[in-house]
């Protein structure tokens, strides 16, 4: 199934200081981990959608 990403790396950045997420990505908390960090984001997209695909029809599409 493919996994809908419901934020993105900005949306972290725009959400914690970059110190919250230095400490949260990298051990020494010396550089915010990217790769880390998308991969908690993809993890909790997956979370995300094994909730959302109970009741709807996965993926989501958008409307206006």
């Amino acid at each position: 199934m493919n996994t809908t990403s419901y934020a993105t790396i900005e949306h972290l950045q725009t959400r914690y200081s970059e110190r919250a997420l230095r400490l949260m990505t990298d051990a020494n908390a010396q550089t915010v981990n990217v790769s880390v960090a998308q991969n908690a984001l993809t993890d909790a997209s997956a979370e995300i959608d094994t909730y959302l695909g109970q009741r709807y029809v996965l993926p989501l599409v958008a409307t206006q």
